[in-house]
């Protein structure tokens, strides 16, 4: 969906830790 963030999605791993592997 265009309205939902992507996998790991670089530029929300970098801001968003809401679904880091890690």
């Amino acid at each position: 969906a265009p309205n939902e963030p992507a996998p790991m999605s670089e530029e929300k791993h970098k801001t968003e830790p809401w679904n880091w592997p890690w």
